[in-house]
């Protein structure tokens, strides 16, 4: 792999990073905006809300991560080709 490719690539897999904690921070965000409907309909304590909201995030982060690492056995890809 030349000097060229590597440099193309870090910017593709930036994006994928970027693109990646958006979509985090944007199902974080829309389960934030359905607590007030969640407390009513489940009757749940301001504890217990945060505890879905911790959840969430945390089991979405750990499947991006899963499914990342999942990409680079896939593609027979070395990490160390992609570092410097």
């Amino acid at each position: 792999m030349d000097g060229e490719e590597v440099y193309r690539r870090r910017w593709w897999i930036l994006a994928v990073l970027c693109l990646s904690v958006v979509k985090v921070q944007l199902g974080n965000l829309i389960l934030i905006v359905a607590l007030p409907t969640i407390q009513q309909d489940l009757g749940a304590s301001p504890s217990e809300l945060q505890w879905m909201v911790d959840a969430y995030t945390l089991v979405f982060a750990a499947l991006l991560f899963t499914s990342g690492s999942r990409e680079v056995c896939a593609t027979k890809i070395k990490p160390t080709e992609c570092s410097y």
